[in-house]
């Protein structure tokens, strides 16, 4: 076997380089017709997001946990997504924004930060079509937040995922080289794993609202203590001892 053969076998192998999917059993091949598939998604119930609507153009699923997570490429269609991104300063803002979202009822979602490289503790993501949408989005979206949250909240419209820009930097310089080119081909023709649009049940958005007052807490964002009268949060919090340095006084 040529060098130049063997380098273009692994260059090709697909299967190898998606292989701790198929061995965790996420992925396999299909007998009836030879094409990759994902086994049934199931929902995520420790998600830190509620989303308003999951878009049904965006095959995250694929481009990002496959794509992006497995191959490190950036998929061509992840080019044209753009998000109006809101930054909620505490818990109390976030919810104030979860209830914009629903109000709007958009392409959206919102939640912790739980990603260590992000430098926010919320957040909240308007998922745009293209450049021209998140620029009608982000016109829409600002002076409703300002009115309602506050003036000076932060709010941008960005490119892509924030995983992309770690690994890729800067979003406007963005391209797709041959060998990714070729890879998404490749991967495209032997694939079929079609996007998945979830609605979470209330009982689920009623669990991530509570990851959320929990997290606001552990980060001493003392506006949790609004949704709960004021009162502390841990129940299984120690008793202070009774101390006897000084004289006990007189009941």
């Amino acid at each position: 076997m040529s060098t130049s053969m063997w380098k273009e076998i692994e260059k090709n192998d697909l299967i190898g380089k998606l292989k701790p999917l198929f061995m965790n059993g996420r992925l396999y091949v299909d007998p009836e017709d030879n094409k990759i598939r994902r086994v049934k998604q199931v929902m995520h119930v420790n998600n830190p997001w509620i989303f308003i609507q999951q878009p049904d153009w965006i095959n995250c699923g694929l481009w990002h946990q496959i794509y992006f997570d497995q191959l490190k490429i950036i998929h061509s269609a992840c080019f044209s997504c753009f998000k109006v991104v809101v930054t909620p300063k505490t818990v109390k803002e976030l919810f104030q924004l979860y209830d914009i979202m629903l109000s709007l009822d958009l392409p959206s979602k919102c939640g912790a930060e739980l990603r260590p490289y992000v430098d926010r503790l919320y957040g909240g993501y308007f998922y745009c079509k293209d450049l021209d949408n998140g620029r009608q989005i982000y016109d829409l979206v600002k002076p409703i937040v300002q009115r309602e949250i506050r003036e000076d909240i932060d709010i941008i419209l960005k490119r892509g995922c924030t995983e992309f820009e770690q690994l890729h930097g800067d979003s406007s310089k963005y391209e797709q080289t041959e060998h990714d080119s070729n890879l998404e081909r490749i991967l495209d023709e032997n694939s079929d794993i079609p996007i998945q649009v979830m609605t979470q049940p209330e009982i689920v958005k009623n669990h991530v609202k509570r990851m959320w007052l929990a997290w606001a807490y552990k980060n001493k964002d003392w506006t949790c203590l609004e949704f709960n009268d004021g009162e502390d949060l841990d129940d299984n919090k120690p008793q202070k001892p009774t101390t006897y340095h000084e004289p006990i006084k007189d009941q």
